[in-house]
């Protein structure tokens, strides 16, 4: 509807489609075959990329997320489609901690007449949040696998709340050195990463080949990131009582 000289398309479903150089032919086909079309995507190392999932998926079902290399893997597919341009996705390094500002600065973006209202997304709750959460989750929807429910929302507004008036109590979460040893370990295609677009996902966490684990091993989320106790039990008491 506008005379605009950049379009952007942002989505988290992009990656995971099954067609996307389709995808890719259809923005041809829409923009025109003169439309100079470019890929972006921002990475995490796969150990802190799975606590985000299993975040977002703890809020809607009692199990834990897969974890899978296939979109990694099709970053090196897609990069003879268009031109492929990556980042490394940090809040520490990203402009003014936001992805968007990062975003636009990066790829020159004028945002003069942009409306950007801040807005915390996706908040991110402590280790012994994911532990209550996943917990409610089993006794009361076990059955209701990938489906928000209002007493979770009620539930999880309530843990943000507990957590935001009390900072430096609750627990960061953070995969346990074992596991995320397993994700973060050397592979192809972070070699590849390195070489075109000098992007180090591999991360060492000091853990020995025969001590790694697996996260598919585990069910609880109390397995898998490390917590204090006392604070959990605060927590429960704070958010349930």
């Amino acid at each position: 509807m506008h005379d605009a000289g950049t379009v952007i398309i942002s989505s988290e479903f992009i990656w995971g489609l099954r067609h996307l150089p389709k995808f890719y032919e259809n923005l041809q086909t829409a923009f025109g075959s003169e439309a100079a079309i470019e890929l972006v995507a921002y990475l995490r190392t796969p150990s802190q990329h799975y606590i985000s999932a299993a975040q977002q998926k703890l809020k809607m079902d009692h199990r834990l997320p897969i974890f899978r290399y296939s979109r990694l893997k099709r970053l090196k597919e897609v990069s003879d489609i268009a031109p492929l341009k990556l980042g490394k996705f940090s809040r520490d390094a990203l402009h003014e901690g936001d992805i968007l500002s990062d975003f636009c600065l990066r790829y020159n973006i004028k945002t003069a007449n942009l409306r950007h209202r801040k807005k915390e997304a996706n908040t991110t709750i402590s280790a012994e949040g994911m532990i209550l959460l996943q917990t409610y989750r089993r006794r009361n929807h076990s059955e209701r696998g990938d489906m928000p429910t209002d007493d979770t929302n009620r539930l999880l507004n309530a843990i943000a709340r507990e957590e935001a008036a009390n900072p430096g109590i609750y627990t960061r979460p953070k995969l346990r050195p074992e596991f995320a040893q397993y994700l973060d370990r050397d592979c192809q295609t972070f070699a590849w990463l390195r070489k075109a677009h000098g992007i180090d996902l591999h991360q060492d966490h000091g853990v020995a080949e025969g001590m790694m684990r697996d996260v598919a091993e585990a069910e609880d989320v109390s397995e898998l990131v490390g917590f204090d106790p006392d604070a959990l039990h605060r927590l429960r008491q704070a958010v349930l009582s």
